[in-house]
């Protein structure tokens, strides 16, 4: 359909969303931001997904955010969440935009854009 997408009974936790490996970002404050629905929203403190950016050349997560169910405003609607880092120190490294998905709730993501604030 219209992103990448995990559900409780085809799908085990794990990353839903990686790459894109870019080396080419530049080395400087960067802000990603994720667009994501889930299928159910209420006030439960679930962990349902974690945004990443990871250096895959240092092997380093370096900007996480938890995604809860109650982060979200409307059931199968997307909401942008967005993520600060930093890659002064890491000009040429292989990057990765991630979203990892914990397994309890039906969750879609249909872009991820870089770019500097």
């Amino acid at each position: 359909g219209d992103g990448w997408s995990a559900n409780t009974a085809d799908d085990n936790p794990g990353h839903i969303v990686f790459g894109p490996y870019a080396t080419d970002w530049p080395a400087r404050s960067l802000r990603a931001d994720f667009r994501i629905l889930v299928d159910v929203v209420d006030q439960r403190s679930e962990r349902v997904s974690t945004i990443e950016i990871y250096d895959a050349s240092a092997n380093e997560i370096i900007a996480q955010r938890d995604l809860l169910r109650a982060d979200f405003e409307s059931a199968f609607t997307y909401q942008t969440f967005s993520l600060p880092f930093d890659l002064s120190e890491r000009a040429g490294n292989a990057m990765e935009a991630r979203v990892y998905w914990h397994g309890i709730s039906y969750v879609r993501v249909d872009q991820v854009q870089v770019y500097a604030p």
